[in-house]
């Protein structure tokens, strides 16, 4: 009896999961369509990411909100609706970086890396994942799909996953403006071991390595050296 409650449990999963919402995503320039955006429905946690083609589909319902990011584009949010359900066309406004005083746009290594990245492991971050229980009323959305897989365990994997690719993807981000050569060209430390240990012992957390401009992230780098000069000299 008990393992045909799982069958059953398992075969109903699916039919919890509700409505896709479907469409494509473009550049607000060029019109070409993006691929490799990371589409995340904000109401229950689902993640798809657009194909080469720049389409898309996830598991939402009117109501919910779904968030666009990637690393070359402004993230955009919009809202499901009856309306636009089975054909969502989104237009992302490409990001512009300042270098060395000149205005450029496009992407930079990370940015590419980045994409290269979420391209190649789209499959694992596309796994579906269940959606978190919602309590309605006296009622229950979504709690038979979330216990059978409870008992099954099939979501552990892909939400680990996830995880660590966010994580990496945030390591990644911060090498890419903290890292040797920088180091090196702000302090007096010039050997690799030493400002390898200097990285390890003050980690730039990834909020200030997204909103530093050039002149923070060097200030940044020059008071803790300063810091760690002076625990010297003690």
């Amino acid at each position: 009896m008990r393992y045909f409650i799982i069958i059953l449990l398992c075969f109903a999963a699916p039919i919890a999961n509700g409505q896709l919402a479907k469409g494509s995503v473009s550049d607000a320039v060029t019109s070409e369509k993006i691929n490799a955006v990371v589409v995340m429905n904000r109401s229950t946690a689902a993640f798809a990411t657009t194909s080469k083609g720049g389409t898309f589909a996830i598991a939402a319902k009117p109501g919910d909100v779904l968030v666009f990011s990637h690393v070359a584009y402004e993230s955009f949010q919009q809202i499901v609706s009856v309306d636009n359900i089975d054909n969502m066309q989104l237009k992302l406004v490409p990001v512009s970086y300042k270098l060395q005083q000149v205005i450029i746009s496009g992407r930079t290594k990370y940015q590419t890396d980045s994409a290269e990245r979420h391209e190649f492991f789209s499959h694992e971050l596309n796994k579906q994942v269940i959606q978190p229980v919602r309590f309605t009323g006296l009622g229950c959305s979504g709690c038979i799909s979330w216990l059978a897989d409870k008992i099954t365990g099939n979501s552990k994997r892909p939400k680990k996953f996830r995880a660590d690719f966010v994580a990496d993807d945030r390591q990644l981000y911060i090498d890419s403006r903290y890292n040797e050569d920088i180091v090196r060209l702000l302090t007096d430390i010039k050997d690799k071991d030493s400002i390898a240990a200097f990285i390890i012992k003050y980690p730039m957390p990834y909020d200030f390595a997204r909103a530093a401009t050039d002149l923070e992230l060097k200030a940044w780098i020059r008071e803790k050296y300063r810091e760690e000069r002076s625990l010297h000299r003690r």
